[in-house]
C-alpha cells in the first residue's frame, strides 16, 4: 500500500503553462466518476501537490511539477511563477509570515550554488541523481519564472513530504522549518530564515507529513509505515523501488497502523511515539485546545491526540454512508479559525467532509455535511480571515491530450497528460451545506446512514 501511495502523490510532469478558468473539454477521469466542484477553480498542467493562502488577503500559492504558483485567486491572476527543478512534494507548500514567503518542497536536480549546505555526508550520495530540497519564495517577487530566494541544497532523495515553519526561535536562537525526508525516514531541521540544514532527526518508515509549534520547541509528524520492524515482526519489503524497506505487516500482508512521532526540535530526537490508523497522510494541530488531528488514509478515520498528555483520546470514523468499505480514503486536513469545524478531503469519493467539532470536547465531532470537488483532493487551506477553503485536487478536471515518446509520436487523449486544479470554495452554511452534500450523494451514488 505504501509503495502505491507514494508515486501517487509523487508524480513528475512537464512545467505548465498559466493556469485557467475553465478546460474546452471534460477530461477522463479513469475512475469513470464524475466531477461538480464548488467554488471558482484554476485549472493546472500537471498534478497539483500543496495549496496555501498567501499572506496577504486574496492571495495563494500553488505547487505542480516544476512551478509555484503565486496567484490572486479572485481574477485567476498569476503575480509570480516561482520556478524550481523537478517535481513538489506531499502537500508541498507552507507559508512563512515572518518573512512572507513560500516554502515548498521538490525533488530535483540540485544547483551547484546550492551544494554547500547540503545535509552532512549527502554530497557524494546525491551528486548524481534527483534530490529533496525546500525552496523559499519571497511573497513580493513578481514575474515568470522566478528564483527562488534560497534552497536548502540537497537533503535526501527521491520522496519528500510536508513542511512547516516556526514563527518565533526556539532555545537554540535558531526559526526553524521542518520537513520530512519520505525515502530517508528522516526529518530534516533547517534555519527558516536562510534555509541552511541544522540537524535531522531519524523517524520511522515513510515519514510524510509535519508541524511545527510556533516556538520551533515541538514538531509532530507522520510516519505512514510506522515504527520500523524489530527481527520479531512480521514484515514485507515495499513493492518496486531500489530504496524499498521493509513494513510491518499482518497475517494477510496488510500494513499494520502507522505512527505520530513528537520530536524535541531542540535536541533533535524523539520524545514519543503514539499508534494510530493506517497510513496516516496528514496533520492538523490545534494548538489552544491541545488536540493533533491525523487522517488516517487507509482506515477511512481521523485519530485525535491530545498533545499535552501526548496520548490517543478519541476518533473519527469518517463513515456517514449507509454503504460500508468504500474506502473513502481521507487524504487532508484543515480547521476552522476557531477551531470548531474540521475539513477532511476525500481523495476517493472527489469530496471534502465537514464536521463540527464540540467546544467542551474536541476529541467529538458530528458529521455536518460534504463539499464537491474536483478529483481526488489531497490538499487543504483555510483563509486567514476564515471565509474561505482552498481545495488543491491532485488530478483536477481529468487527463486531457498528451503526446507519446519517439519521433514523431502521437498524440491523443493520454492518462499523465494531467490537468490538477484548485478550488476557493466560500465556508458555506446550512443550506448550503445541504445542498452541496446533496451534489456528491448524487454523483457518488451513495446515501447517508
Amino acid at each position: 500500500m505504501i509503495s502505491l501511495l507514494v508515486p501517487l502523490l509523487l508524480q513528475a510532469g512537464q512545467q505548465p503553462p498559466a493556469p485557467r478558468r475553465n478546460v474546452p473539454d471534460p477530461g477522463v477521469i479513469a475512475t469513470t466518476q464524475q466531477v461538480t466542484p464548488a467554488g471558482v477553480q484554476s485549472v493546472f498542467n500537471g498534478r497539483v501537490t500543496g495549496v496555501r493562502f498567501g499572506t496577504q488577503p486574496g492571495e495563494l500559492w500553488v505547487a505542480v511539477p516544476g512551478s509555484a504558483y503565486h496567484l490572486a485567486w479572485a481574477d485567476n491572476r498569476v503575480l509570480a511563477r516561482g520556478s524550481f527543478e523537478g517535481r513538489a512534494g506531499v502537500q508541498a507548500v507552507a507559508i512563512d509570515p515572518v518573512k512572507r514567503r513560500a516554502l515548498v518542497s521538490a525533488i530535483g536536480r540540485v544547483p551547484i550554488a546550492a551544494t554547500e549546505g547540503q545535509m552532512p555526508g549527502t554530497l557524494p550520495r546525491l551528486a548524481s541523481r534527483p534530490a529533496a530540497q525546500l525552496t523559499f519564495f519571497d511573497d513580493g517577487a513578481r514575474g515568470d519564472a522566478v528564483a527562488p530566494a534560497f534552497t536548502s541544497g540537497g537533503l535526501g532523495e527521491y520522496a519528500v513530504g510536508a513542511p512547516a515553519v516556526a514563527t518565533k526561535p526556539n532555545d537554540s536562537g535558531h526559526r526553524v522549518a521542518v520537513v520530512p525526508l519520505t525515502v530517508e525516514d528522516r526529518l530534516a531541521i533547517l534555519d527558516a530564515d536562510n534555509g541552511k540544514p541544522l540537524s535531522s532527526v531519524v523517524l520511522g518508515v515513510a515519514p510524510i507529513a509535519a508541524v511545527v509549534s510556533a516556538d520551533g520547541a515541538v514538531a509532530w509528524v507522520t510516519n505512514l509505515g510506522g515504527a520500523k520492524p524489530t527481527p520479531d515482526d512480521r514484515a514485507a519489503k515495499q513493492c518496486c523501488h531500489p530504496r524499498g524497506e521493509p513494513v510491518r505487516v499482518d497475517s494477510r500482508g496488510i500494513a499494520s497502523p502507522g505512527s505520530v512521532v513528537r520530536v524535541d526540535v531542540v535536541a533533535a530526537r524523539v520524545t514519543q511515539s503514539i499508534s494510530v490508523g493506517r497510513h496516516p497522510t496528514a496533520l492538523a494541530w490545534d494548538t489552544a485546545r491541545a488536540r493533533l488531528y491525523v487522517a488516517d488514509g487507509n482506515d477511512d478515520s481521523v485519530t485525535v491526540i491530545d498533545t499535552h498528555d501526548n496520548r490517543v483520546v478519541g476518533g473519527i470514523g469518517i463513515a456517514p454512508f449507509r454503504q460500508r468499505g468504500i474506502g473513502a480514503s481521507p487524504t487532508a486536513l484543515a480547521l476552522s479559525r476557531n477551531g470548531r469545524t474540521l475539513f477532511v478531503a476525500l481523495g476517493a469519493i472527489n469530496a471534502v467532509a465537514v464536521y463540527e467539532i464540540g467546544s467542551s470536547d474536541a476529541g467529538k465531532a458530528m458529521f455536518a455535511g460534504l463539499i464537491p470537488t474536483a478529483w481526488y483532493p489531497s490538499s487543504l487551506d483555510v483563509s486567514g480571515d476564515g471565509r474561505y477553503l482552498a481545495i488543491g485536487a491532485l488530478f483536477g478536471v481529468g487527463a486531457g491530450e498528451g503526446r507519446t515518446e519517439g519521433s514523431p509520436g502521437k498524440r491523443g487523449r493520454y492518462v499523465f497528460a494531467e490537468r490538477g486544479s484548485v478550488s476557493i470554495v466560500e465556508i458555506p452554511g446550512r443550506e448550503q451545506l445541504a445542498a452541496y452534500t446533496t451534489a456528491v450523494l448524487a454523483t457518488d451514488k451513495l446515501t447517508l446512514a
